[in-house]
């Protein structure tokens, strides 16, 4: 077996890595959803953050608003100290837990500009989007955000640029997209999925100035992760299959790699792909059949460890027990 460049990999997590001339091949990884905890109610709502410290922003719960925040630390859900100041459905979020920015949103069939950041504590009222949207993505940070898509005055195929204070246009998808997953920052994120028949299988890519079309994604989709590269994406649509999927993007493809036990319509994901999670949303029954329990997305190693020294087959070491 010949290997001719010190890092390679699969889209299984296979990985070869170079030792001066012995080569081990790691286990390849094995991802599973687990129910992790119960927590509010919430639909339609905004996650910022990672695994094990997120907070979930607004959303709704049956035919009422959420005003009130939670922040989840990897084991239970704690009401945030402050309240939101607009206690809308269908707002886009980002950023991190002490440190996130949300935008837009809608209620009762009225749509609005509100954006508001959290600091771990309190939720502010800072400079509303040029125009009201909801069902928006966002990526980025709270000092380098993206918000794209969605519906409302602003148009569904345009993108704007938050630096912090002030919105400023970005660039144009060119196809109309809402309720759709998203991973990255502001100079590279993917857009992947949503609620639109005519887009809700395809992927685009933002390098800061331009989107492009990149791949067809199996299914329509809805999720997040950490970057352009590492973004995974969960089936939002009952018709895929009994079995809702699990999907990740390298880049450049889509592979399955997990089941969910049941669907999660409009919930909220956060994390990456190595440690993703998604909380909320509802069953097929809509807002009948609400979901308050928290799940994590998580890779497990699986197989053998081989290694190879000059090229030829040296040892054979089962993986540790866990």
């Amino acid at each position: 077996m010949i290997l001719n460049s010190d890092v390679k990999c699969n889209d299984e997590g296979f990985i070869t890595q170079k030792y001066g001339k012995l080569w081990v091949g790691l286990p390849t990884l094995s991802y599973s959803w687990s129910a992790n905890a119960s927590g509010p109610l919430n639909y339609d709502g905004a996650l910022a953050g990672v695994q094990n410290a997120a907070v979930l922003m607004a959303g709704c719960s049956g035919n009422s608003r959420n005003n009130v925040g939670y922040e989840y630390n990897g084991n239970v859900w704690n009401a945030t100290s402050g309240n939101l100041s607009c206690s809308y459905c269908l707002r886009a979020g980002t950023g991190a837990q002490n440190a996130a920015v949300l935008a837009g949103g809608r209620f009762s069939s009225t749509e609005y500009t509100c954006t508001e950041e959290y600091n771990g504590v309190n939720f502010t009222l800072v400079n509303g989007l040029p125009a009201a949207r909801f069902w928006s993505t966002m990526s980025g940070t709270q000092n380098a955000g993206l918000i794209f898509g969605g519906c409302g005055n602003a148009g569904c195929t345009d993108s704007l640029e938050y630096n912090g204070t002030n919105w400023s246009t970005g660039g144009s998808i060119g196809a109309l997209h809402y309720g759709a997953g998203g991973a990255g920052s502001q100079n590279a994120t993917t857009m992947f999925g949503g609620l639109n028949n005519a887009t809700q299988c395809v992927t685009w890519e933002y390098n800061g100035t331009n989107w492009s079309l990149n791949q067809a994604t199996p299914v329509a989709l809805g999720g997040g992760g950490c970057c352009q590269n590492a973004a995974f994406g969960t089936s939002r649509n009952p018709n895929d299959s009994a079995i809702p999927k699990t999907y990740l993007y390298n880049g450049s493809s889509w592979s399955l790699i997990a089941y969910h036990s049941s669907y999660r319509l409009r919930a909220a994901f956060a994390g990456n792909s190595s440690a993703g999670l998604a909380h909320g949303g509802t069953g097929t029954g809509m807002i009948a059949s609400l979901i308050s329990t928290t799940s994590e997305l998580s890779p497990t190693p699986s197989g053998a460890v081989i290694a190879f020294k000059d090229d030829q087959l040296s040892y054979y070491t089962p993986p540790p027990s866990s």
